[in-house]
């Protein structure tokens, strides 16, 4: 992994503390409770994280993912997963216009996320302006199991 920090660069690096919505607001709803990071928030975390000499999140974690071996090890290989999901002709065909809903439906329902993103919405929530989730890797290729009518 390229640009590794060193460890007195990482402690200077700030906790970027996750938005919520407001309790008013998530006592009346069902939605995620936290909002997520702008870009360069998400950045600056993920930098910080990643750097971690000490991933205690690792040894909790219940399935042992190793956090910093994986986003090494995955970006060799999307460009290899995303051809075969989307050009293989078995899961387009069963997965084309399946539990189809359009914007105005997963609002009203409470959508969020990668199936909000999925009927072309610019945003994983209503009013926040969430670039990170749009950007390479995480791009509308969700249209394709979740088609707009």
């Amino acid at each position: 992994m390229k640009g590794r920090l060193t460890a007195k660069e990482r402690v200077k690096i700030p906790r970027q503390r996750m938005p919520e919505q407001e309790p008013q607001s998530r006592r009346h709803n069902f939605q995620e409770v936290n909002l997520g990071l702008a870009a360069n928030l998400a950045a600056t975390e993920a930098s910080r994280c990643i750097a971690c000499a000490d991933p205690k999140c690792v040894n909790g974690c219940p399935v042992g993912v190793k956090v910093r071996e994986f986003v090494e090890w995955l970006p060799k290989r999307l460009d290899q997963y995303r051809k075969s999901i989307l050009t293989n002709s078995i899961l387009v065909a069963r997965s084309r216009d399946v539990a189809a809903y359009d914007t105005a439906q997963a609002l009203e329902w409470g959508v969020t996320g990668v199936g909000l993103r999925a009927t072309e919405s610019a945003n994983d929530l209503p009013g926040i302006n969430s670039t990170v989730a749009t950007s390479p890797p995480f791009t509308n290729d969700a249209t394709l199991f979740a088609a707009s009518p």
